[in-house]
């Protein structure tokens, strides 16, 4: 029994001093992700998306393989003050990039996602279509293009919801627009005068009024 016990003891303790089980297991590599940014690129303007004749087989691959989002948009459909967005998380009222003139030294202040704690954010819960209380609605803004006269004076914030779309513009008066996303997808019959909407409008700057304080997007 002793001779038993004995050799149970060496065989562990060869184990225990086996330097090649003690090293720690090795650690998978980070995958190696890549961001494609496409500048004035409509959603409609791809293979994949529908288009009758522009040919984007790369693209078409990537979406065949991997997700295609289909009710996607941008908070600030700007080129300078979206890539700021995108990268600090926040809105273009926050981090202060609102046109495209030369933002180079505000550019570098700027706290992108890396340090400014969105490392851990994952769009696992989304794409398993978990229920996490995701927002209804979305604040969308777009200021005044000081690099091109002719679009000055026509910024504006607007409110976007699953059916309805509210478009204030901040320098043109009696210039709103209201649209029924669904029964008009492409925003082609603006209805802010009809009767029958004016509750609906009423709903909308209450939720536009909401959200502007906030922060990030």
């Amino acid at each position: 029994m002793r001779q038993l016990v004995a050799a149970v003891l060496a065989v562990l303790l060869m184990f225990l001093t086996d330097t090649r089980l003690a090293q720690p297991a090795p650690q998978r590599s980070r995958p190696n992700i890549i961001f494609i940014l496409v500048d004035d690129l409509r959603w409609d303007e791809l293979g994949i998306t529908g288009h009758p004749f522009i040919k984007t087989p790369q693209i078409d691959r990537i979406g065949r393989e991997g997700v295609v989002f289909r009710n996607a948009f941008l908070t600030t459909p700007l080129c300078s003050p979206w890539r700021a967005s995108f990268l600090t998380g926040q809105y273009a009222h926050t981090h202060g990039i609102t046109d495209n003139v030369d933002h180079s030294a505000a550019s570098h202040k700027l706290i992108t996602f890396p340090v400014a704690g969105y490392s851990r954010r994952t769009l696992v819960p989304l794409l398993n279509g978990w229920d996490k209380g995701w927002r209804n609605s979305f604040l969308i803004e777009y200021y005044s293009d000081k690099v091109f006269p002719r679009i000055q004076h026509m910024g504006y914030k607007a409110v976007r919801t699953e059916r309805w779309k509210y478009i204030h513009y901040l320098e043109l008066d009696g210039m709103d627009e209201l649209y029924d996303l669904k029964a008009d997808p492409y925003e082609m019959k603006n209805i802010i005068n009809r009767r029958a909407a004016a509750k609906t409008l009423e709903d909308m700057k209450r939720e536009l009024q909401r959200l502007q304080p906030q922060k990030g997007t």
